[in-house]
């Protein structure tokens, strides 16, 4: 390609000089657009965050593990690995060290500090994602990419979680980035780097070791690239890429490069991981280089009852576990090649289906509970991720079967292995949404290519009959298996009819009218009888109108969080107060749903004094902790919540406020000192005094003559909070707390 001659102008130079030295340059049109996705992206990841409900502290799932192991780290300086297996380590540590951040601060959330750095990690890969599309295909591809990294659902709830897949995913897309770097400039720096990233990758998440030879594949392959070849027919261009492959291979300098360039990559991805793998030697005694899920996980699956098989390892030390589950399934194999064959494929097919779904309708309306995850006020958003989930995952898989781009080079390869390895992973061990992101990263770069170059892809497929072919046969076959697998006008149309007749249930019933409420929810549970909210806000109001036996009738074989909170409240209302208690206590730490919020929602019954901390203030109270209890010095046992900074008291009252009103707060401060509380009233009046420390009182404050006659109290309560763990040397608290509250009363 020439360049083309310079104009020359007829006009003086100084013409020109002026506007040269004082014209500013523009920023080009698809950088604009890079930052605006990447503040998009994390506007609505930190918009997603502020109206979760998670909270993973008291989870029983692996979040509450994570958080636990970590907190004891981060408060102690201990390392425990007591799971059932030993897991990989390093979202563990960046969460501890956001919990001892939060505790030097001494006023700041821990989770909160863990989910902003998720965020702007997962927010970090909006331009990363860009870069990879530019230097693989075009600057259009970088930004079509970028555009799918910061609005697709799953990347916008992923940071608020707290598992091991916003740290593997950021290293992973990390890793992919500076490997094309490398490939462009030839550092070996870049490919220290590389190698740092896939290390870390695999202490987040330790199938990331795989990824070490995928990579080392396309370092050979980019070390001295091939030519790109014109072949007429797949078997010539074949012939052509070999002859040429041993010519490279008997050069002496292709070798040397060669060898360099994976000892670097090697070397340094190898850095990071054997510290961890010499902690496992010294610690257990045994070879584990990261951590042992595949071997148990393996035996789990060929055993047929994890359940059992997880309750067999607790009875084994932890350095023995792994070392049974290789030697029984070793056992297992020889005993009955075959049939170790056949439990291993065993759910192939069905695990193969479950992978190509439209991941938010799916969980939107098939599954039992929304389980606190922010799916209602995120439905939109959710809808628009699946189609655009099917968009790029559709032309994704077509791009893989086009000729090779220009500047592709051997990324294919390497995206080819990761998405193979992860599907057969997935065919083999149980699916979970989140180990899928490999799979949809490489599609994500694909689609947006060929979404960027719709002609050029036709071109390509109409020039050679063989992709065309292959774009056919894997395009459709996706098509076929994500379409049959569900029914989704079906599964919409559902969406559609439970969350309007749930709409109108709840006007309904804040207006009063509790029979036009439960014709409402029955409405909605004929549409989907499986989903347990639904059954549950349908048992509470049967309660409330007194109908104990339908209560019963639709809890009865129920155990989601909002299933256990209606027990709680059917057994109040049966009499067992001991039971009732129990079974709310327990609700409101199920998955860390905000369950305060929930059932202010219903109407709770008046009463003109709450005793904060039996359970059955709830309905009454937000903004506080969960149940806790002490002992006074006088031996006398108390129950109470913490306030969290700022909360909520809403009283039904049995009867109108009075002139002469008063309401009794009895608390006291949890923090050294006299804590200051102001106490806002419903029409904005507020009271501020302070709360004496280390000593029970009641705080009687007059109600404002404007809400004499109003039959509900409504407060809000503020104070300063503080860490526990920074403030109590012994402490391991390190929740944001304030003030411990166990009576309200009215009189």
């Amino acid at each position: 390609m020439t360049t083309p001659p310079l104009a020359v102008s007829s006009a003086p130079a100084t013409a020109t000089r002026p506007h040269a030295t004082t014209s500013v340059r523009a920023i080009p049109v698809h950088l604009l657009l890079v930052i605006s996705l990447t503040l998009l992206g994390l506007g609505l990841r930190l918009w997603l965050m502020s109206v979760n409900e998670l909270q993973p502290i008291y989870s029983p799932a692996d979040d509450g593990d994570y958080y636990q192991r970590a907190l004891r780290f981060a408060t102690t300086g201990v390392y425990i690995d007591d799971f059932w297996l030993i897991r990989p380590p390093l979202h563990v540590f960046l969460f501890a060290t956001m919990i001892k951040l939060s505790i030097l601060l001494g006023n700041v959330d821990a989770l909160l500090l863990i989910r902003l750095l998720q965020i702007t990690m997962i927010t970090a890969t909006i331009p990363m994602g860009y870069d990879i599309g530019r230097r693989l295909f075009s600057r259009t591809a970088g930004v079509v990419l970028a555009g799918i990294l910061a609005i697709w659902y799953p990347l916008l709830e992923l940071p608020i979680h707290l598992f091991s897949e916003p740290t593997f995913f950021f290293f992973l897309v990390l890793h992919l980035w500076l490997l094309l770097r490398w490939r462009d400039d030839k550092r070996w720096t870049t490919l220290a780097l590389a190698g740092i990233a896939v290390g870390y990758g695999a202490l987040s998440r330790s199938p990331t070791l795989y990824g070490i030879p995928f990579a080392l594949l396309f370092i050979v392959l980019e070390t001295h690239p091939a030519p790109r070849l014109a072949a007429a027919t797949p078997l010539a261009w074949a012939r052509e890429l070999l002859q040429w492959w041993w010519a490279q291979l008997r050069e002496r300098q292709w070798w040397l490069d060669v060898i360099r360039n994976a000892v670097v990559f090697v070397a340094f991805a190898v850095a990071i991981v054997v510290p961890w793998t010499y902690r496992n030697y010294v610690t257990y005694g045994h070879f584990i280089p990261v951590d042992t899920l595949g071997s148990v996980n393996l035996w789990l699956h060929i055993e047929q009852y994890p359940e059992k098989g997880v309750e067999v390892l607790k009875t084994m030390p932890q350095a023995e576990r792994h070392i049974f589950a290789v030697e029984d399934t070793r056992r297992i194999y020889e005993a009955d090649p075959d049939g170790f064959l056949g439990l291993v494929w065993r759910n192939a097919v069905p695990h193969f289906q479950h992978i190509w779904k439209a991941q938010f309708v799916e969980d939107f309306a098939t599954k039992r509970s929304l389980y606190g995850r922010p799916l209602r006020p995120a439905m939109w958003l959710g809808g628009l991720s699946d189609l655009i989930w099917l968009a790029f995952v559709f032309t994704g898989l077509i791009g893989l079967t086009l000729p090779l781009r220009p500047r592709e080079g051997a990324f294919r390869l390497l995206s080819l292995a990761w998405v193979s390895y992860t599907i057969v992973g997935m065919m083999i061990f149980h699916i979970e949404p989140r180990y899928l992101f490999p799979i949809w990263l490489f599609l994500m770069i694909y689609g947006a290519a060929t979404l960027a170059d719709l002609r050029g892809v036709w071109r390509g497929v109409r020039q050679h009959w063989w992709h065309m072919a292959l774009a056919v046969l894997v395009g459709g076959g996706f098509l076929f298996t994500c379409f049959t697998y569900r029914d989704y006008p079906y599964l919409i149309s559902r969406i559609i009819q439970r969350e309007a007749a749930l709409v109108t249930a709840e006007r309904a019933y804040h207006a009063g009218d509790l029979d036009a409420a439960h014709a409402a929810y029955t409405q909605a549970l004929a549409v989907h009888g499986q989903f347990s909210e639904t059954r549950a806000a349908l048992a509470l109001l049967a309660i409330e109108q007194g109908d104990l036996d339908t209560a019963r009738e639709l809890l009865r074989t129920r155990t989601t969080q909002h299933a256990v909170l209606a027990r709680g409240m059917l057994a109040h209302a049966e009499g067992q107060p001991e039971l009732a208690r129990e079974l709310i206590v327990e609700s409101e730490k199920w998955h860390g749903a905000d369950m305060q919020h929930y059932m202010l929602g219903f109407n709770a019954p008046p009463t003109r004094q709450v005793d904060v901390g039996t359970g059955l203030d709830l309905g009454y109270i937000h903004g506080f902790s969960s149940v806790e209890q002490l002992t006074l010095p006088a031996g006398t046992p108390i129950a109470y919540r913490w306030l969290q900074g700022r909360g909520l008291l809403r009283i039904p009252l049995s009867e109108p406020i009075q002139a002469g009103t008063t309401v009794v707060l009895h608390m006291t401060a949890g923090y050294p000192q006299a804590v200051p509380l102001t106490v806002t009233f419903a029409n904005g009046t507020q009271k501020q005094f302070s709360v004496a420390s280390g000593v029970w009182r009641q705080y009687r404050l007059s109600i404002p003559p404007a809400l004499i006659g109003s039959s509900t109290l409504v407060l809000q309560l503020d104070a300063p909070i503080f860490v526990p763990a920074h403030t109590f040397p012994d402490s391991v608290d390190t929740r944001p707390l304030s003030l411990m509250l166990d009576q309200v009363r009215v009189e």
